[in-house]
């Protein structure tokens, strides 16, 4: 056996095992819902006809009435009551608690009519048969304001300590209303003077260096030049004080 096992490949039983195909599963179709199995609310004639449908359909079907035998009396004995019979001693010894004990009642609670409240602060509130004293109310106001200041008194009293209290600087600046723009936190630099200067007349000078600018950046490119085919141009001939063509290779272009 051992030279058999020897024998057979390792791989022979992978090979079995993953040569034969896989079986051809396929879902089972889902089946369409019916009419009463639709997701959503109804309408309301899809509920008319629901309540036709039960009236018709889901009703209890009614069988055909059978022919009812006349009724036949016969006198059974009646069954013995629990409290007829008569348990026997065992029976009643074990039903009955070991430690019998009556039923348990409350005593009655002490009644007490005076509870003082221990607390730091007075808090002028009537108590259980001890009457708070009533404020001294007038039998009529001269005006509408002063009986909303009596009775604002009495109502929202001021504490001694709210009286004597002196608020801080601060305190007071965040009591103020609001102001729009806010106060900056660090102050400003001045505006700067952004507006050019004025215009002055140019001196004869500085005149004539405008004009020699004007004339340098309307000149062409030097790179172009070099580019474009070599000609004749009156740039060879300009004064290099002036800027301005010489006469005498002016008239020498001319003739030619």
């Amino acid at each position: 056996m051992n030279s058999m096992r020897s024998s057979v490949p390792r791989w022979l039983d992978w090979v079995v095992r993953n040569s034969k195909p896989k079986p051809d599963y396929s879902a089972p179709p889902k089946p369409e819902p019916t009419r009463w199995q639709q997701p959503g609310p109804k309408s309301r004639e899809q509920w008319i006809n629901f309540y036709k449908w039960i009236a018709n359909s889901a009703a209890p079907k009614r069988t055909a009435t059978r022919t009812e035998a006349p009724a036949i009396f016969i006198a059974v004995a009646a069954a013995p009551k629990l409290a007829d019979m008569q348990l026997p001693s065992a029976a009643e010894r074990l039903s009955q608690p070991r430690m019998p004990r009556g039923k348990y009642i409350a005593p009655v609670k002490p009644p007490h009519p005076f509870r003082p409240q221990i607390n730091r602060h007075i808090i002028p509130r009537p108590e259980r048969s001890r009457p708070a004293k009533q404020p001294v109310v007038p039998c009529c106001f001269q005006h509408v304001d002063i009986e909303a200041e009596f009775w604002k008194t009495i109502r929202f009293p001021v504490s001694k300590a709210a009286r004597s209290y002196k608020p801080t600087a601060k305190l007071i600046e965040l009591a103020q209303p609001r102001s729009y723009p806010p106060k900056p936190h660090c102050p400003l630099p001045p505006a700067a003077d952004l507006s050019p200067p004025k215009r002055s007349k140019m001196t004869r000078e500085q005149w004539r260096n405008h004009l020699c600018r004007l004339h340098y950046l309307a000149l062409p490119s030097q790179r172009v030049l070099a580019e474009l085919p070599r000609q004749p141009m009156f740039m060879d001939c300009m004064c290099s004080k002036c800027f301005r063509p010489c006469p005498n290779c002016c008239a020498s272009h001319r003739k030619h």
